[in-house]
């Protein structure tokens, strides 16, 4: 699966991402980040001369030292008058370490934000 940069991303833990992805029907290319002290990976799911809709993974750390992964949908207008993205929460949970991603769970969720 093409990985766009990927510098920022989280090391091990991009190969459980990419393996859900993978098994979830994501689309080949991802850009990933690292912004604001949390980890992103987004895909395009659809893109037209209206707007853009993405699936996006979060990563981010809690104030009592656990993280939360966070996977939403949002769509975003080209409109002659911008608009704020729209975001669609589809699932949550807390991890209790940043590694600690369970594979199965993530796949479930971006297949059900791709749908």
């Amino acid at each position: 699966m093409p990985r766009i940069n990927t510098r920022f991303a989280a090391g091990p833990l991009d190969d459980v991402v990419y393996r859900a992805a993978e098994v979830a029907g994501m689309p080949e290319v991802v850009a990933s980040r690292y912004e604001g002290g949390e980890f992103f990976w987004r895909w395009v799911t659809s893109s037209n001369g209206l707007g853009v809709r993405s699936v996006v993974l979060r990563i981010g750390p809690r104030p009592d030292g656990a993280f939360t992964a966070v996977v939403g949908v949002e769509t975003c207008s080209h409109a002659p008058t911008p608009r704020p993205c729209r975001w669609e929460p589809i699932g949550q949970t807390t991890l209790p370490s940043f590694g600690a991603l369970d594979e199965e769970w993530l796949a479930a969720q971006l297949r059900r934000a791709r749908a």
